[in-house]
């Protein structure tokens, strides 16, 4: 079954896929547990791609998935999975 023009705002049908209005394919979308919540992602995505959607500074926060800390420098390297749990720690200086 092949889709592809649509005067709605319905979402159209190539195959099995979905495309929006325009005719652009709707990213696939990924559930993760952000802080014992659930959330959800468009797939590929990274802890860089997390922390720029929820507007969070990189250098204040502390990222753990799965129980493992993901060191800063490999923010924008680490893929963030399906069914992960993500934990987003916010630093606070004091004396």
């Amino acid at each position: 079954m092949v889709y592809a023009t649509s005067l709605t705002s319905q979402p159209l049908v190539v195959g099995e896929k979905k495309l929006n209005k325009m005719g652009r394919m709707k990213p696939k979308q990924i559930e993760i547990q952000l802080n014992g919540e659930a959330y959800s992602l468009a797939e590929p995505a990274t802890v860089d791609d997390l922390i720029e959607i929820r507007q969070l500074n990189p250098k204040q926060i502390a990222v753990e998935i799965n129980g493992s800390l993901v060191p800063r420098e490999n923010f924008r390297f680490f893929l963030i999975s399906s069914g992960d749990c993500v934990e987003v720690v916010s630093l606070a200086g004091g004396g």
